[in-house]
């Protein structure tokens, strides 16, 4: 990168600079993100029955938020054990949040195998359970995992707060 300042540098410094500029870039893509999924649910609801292309835009989208917002956190969990942060500061989500959060990821990361098992053989989805992010008015889900828009939020938001 043209003028990459980590490129003189050494050990924590590195190592602090690189999740810093990480903790941006994925905080960033997340907000993005989020922003993208919810225009793109309203041009599905304003689209004739059985258009849906937006609507795919929009789960494509929320789980792009999904996973690098899991990301964000880890970068933001590492600066926090660092207890050295070179810009903001910010609480950690609640437990339960990050939890939610990593589940979610972690249902999205392995859909595919899921969905490739036998049915009835772990790890495959059951009928009933969702097979594709399913969003609610309160929350997502995928696979019997739920995480709330208001948990999503709240990691973006105090992602930011690491980078404020």
């Amino acid at each position: 990168m043209r003028g990459d300042p980590a490129t003189d540098m050494e050990g924590d410094d590195f190592s602090r600079y690189a999740r810093w500029v990480n903790l941006i870039r994925l905080t960033d893509r997340g907000l993005q993100r989020y922003a993208l999924a919810q225009h793109e649910f309203a041009v599905w609801a304003s689209t004739p029955a059985g258009h849906m292309s937006p609507y795919f835009r929009a789960l494509d989208d929320l789980e792009d938020c999904v996973v690098v917002a899991h990301r964000a956190l880890l970068m933001a969990a590492a600066m926090r054990r660092q207890r050295r942060h070179p810009r903001g500061t910010s609480e950690m989500p609640a437990p339960s949040q990050m939890r939610a959060l990593r589940d979610l990821r972690d249902a999205i990361s392995h859909t595919d195998e899921r969905l490739a098992a036998p049915l009835g053989k772990r790890p495959s989805i059951m009928p009933g359970q969702a097979y594709l992010l399913r969003p609610h008015e309160h929350h997502v889900e995928l696979g019997g995992h739920r995480l709330t828009y208001k948990a999503l939020a709240t990691c973006l938001e105090r992602c930011h707060g690491f980078t404020a």
